[in-house]
């Protein structure tokens, strides 16, 4: 007899700028529908605008709202960082296919130039293919 999946909500952190509005919502969610939360911190993204220093400091915050908001709100959770590069939406997708996942929970800020806003996104590549749930959030 193999073992129920448990049921979690991701959260995917791919932009700093409206990390903490997913973090808050996935947060929510999980407290409502009593699941845990898998919080994945795509830090390659995260980097590249910032620099390493200040993603690491960024990936410390975040990872210490997390831990301390999930205690308060009574919600398990599970904080990874991925930093595999161009492979990390293959990655998250991978995580989802293999998980318990009832919803995923998105950000993506939209890109300051014009150029960038023609090209594919991050959060829309991960997506993409996704067989639960998404709540993208903005």
């Amino acid at each position: 007899m193999s073992s129920p999946l448990v049921k979690q909500i991701v959260a995917c952190i791919t932009d700093e700028r409206s990390a903490w509005k997913v973090l808050q919502e996935a947060t929510m969610l999980a407290g409502e529908q009593c699941v845990g939360l898998r919080l994945i911190i795509c830090q390659g993204i995260l980097g590249k605008e910032s620099g390493p220093e200040a993603a690491r400091s960024f990936i410390d915050k975040i990872r210490h709202a997390a831990e301390q908001g999930c205690r308060e709100s009574g919600v398990n959770v599970i904080i990874e960082t991925l930093d595999c590069g161009a492979r990390e939406a293959a990655r998250v997708k991978k995580i989802i296919e293999e998980s318990g996942i009832e919803l995923l929970v998105l950000t993506d800020s939209l890109p300051n130039n014009r150029f960038a806003r023609l090209l594919t996104r991050k959060a829309e590549e991960i997506a993409r293919g996704c067989n639960c749930s998404v709540l993208l959030v903005r």
